[in-house]
């Protein structure tokens, strides 16, 4: 199964269904739709879509499904995180969905 890491301070966005999607900066997507990952002391999440995005066509839907407020919130976080943007490389919107949380009692993934 592959994984797909968050920072701690998503995990209980994600355990509680407000985080839904991820915007990831990669040259290639490593994830395609129908992936199963693990996310660890979250559970298991099942790949929805992956498709190419840019800054500027980010929207209040896209911060709504990051667990944010606002778009606004959303690029300031995009910007500490990803602070430049190697050429070749570009945003992936992934959306997916909690299949499984995680057991509180099992050790984390």
């Amino acid at each position: 199964m592959k994984r797909l890491r968050f920072r701690r301070q998503f995990r209980d966005a994600l355990r509680s269904g407000r985080k839904t999607q991820t915007i990831r900066l990669w040259k290639r997507p490593p994830l395609k739709v129908g992936d199963l990952c693990s996310v660890r002391e979250v559970g298991v999440v099942e790949i929805l879509t992956v498709e190419p995005v840019t800054r500027e066509r980010l929207c209040e839907g896209d911060a709504r499904r990051e667990g944010f407020d606002s778009v606004e919130e959303l690029l300031e976080t995009l910007r500490r995180i990803y602070p430049s943007v190697p050429d070749g490389k570009r945003f992936w919107r992934v959306r997916f969905r909690l299949l499984s949380p995680a057991d509180d009692d099992a050790p984390p993934v």
